[in-house]
């Protein structure tokens, strides 16, 4: 595997405006942004589009693209769709080809991803990197923005290179709520999965994710670690995460999306 010391990962509960720290974050001297027509030039361009998928949904969204090629995806989002026992083949020998064109970049710049992983899980896998939590105060206030926007992202992945050439449970179950529902969303795929034990799907689901939130969060909050930062919105200190990656600027622009 590779050195993993340029490796940034921000974890977030998702609905928590993990794209809008990592927008922010881009703007650190030393941290690679993912410049792109769709993502927008600079960090603090932020729109709406149709052709990035949650874009349409939160104009904060981007994908992790550099020219015509896009940094893999790791973690839970990726890993659901292979069997456990073979994580190690996917990170070993997938995820590793496909990441080799981009380390390069890593030799002055940190690249980053947004994901809703635990530290531990994602420290276990890549012991180099940095982590940056974004930890929340309000679940309630979280979970309701997950259901304006996060709740309506499509389940269904596209990334073939990262996928493997079986279908677990996660992946056939994908394969047929899209069959009732094209474009069906991560809510679609839950009331799929629980519709013989739910008898309230509106209810059900916001206590699955009060739970699953609340639980994640706590894990993120209480986690200590050198190689760890933990941040909320409401102390946030732009100056610890520039010291944290031993930057030395930030641009000034920054401020457009602490708005």
């Amino acid at each position: 595997m590779f050195d993993s010391s340029k490796y940034l990962f921000i974890l977030c509960n998702q609905g928590a405006g993990g794209h809008r720290l990592g927008r922010i974050i881009s703007c650190i001297d030393n941290v690679l942004w993912y410049s792109d027509a769709k993502n927008g030039d600079n960090p603090w361009d932020t729109f709406f589009i149709d052709s990035v998928a949650g874009k349409n949904i939160s104009p904060n969204h981007y994908d992790r693209i550099i020219g015509k090629e896009t940094v893999p995806l790791l973690g839970e989002r990726i890993e659901r769709w292979w069997n456990k026992e073979d994580l190690d083949n996917f990170y070993n020998n997938v995820w590793s080809k496909e990441i080799l064109k981009f380390q390069p970049l890593l030799e002055t710049k940190y690249i980053h991803w947004v994901i809703h992983d635990l530290p531990q899980h994602i420290l276990s896998r890549y012991p180099n990197a940095k982590v940056i939590a974004l930890v929340d105060n309000d679940i309630d206030a979280v979970m309701d923005r997950f259901l304006k926007t996060s709740a309506k992202f499509p389940c269904y992945y596209h990334h073939k290179k990262l996928k493997p050439d079986y279908l677990n449970d996660h992946a056939k179950a994908v394969n047929a709520v899209e069959e009732i529902k094209k474009n069906a969303t991560d809510r679609d795929l839950w009331i799929f999965k629980n519709y013989l034990t739910s008898t309230n799907y509106d209810n059900d689901y916001k206590n699955y994710l009060h739970k699953k939130i609340k639980e994640e969060n706590d894990i993120r909050n209480n986690f200590e670690d050198p190689r760890y930062l933990k941040i909320t919105w409401q102390n946030f200190n732009i100056d610890e995460v520039i010291g944290f990656l031993q930057a030395s600027s930030i641009h000034p622009n920054y401020k457009i999306l602490l708005q």
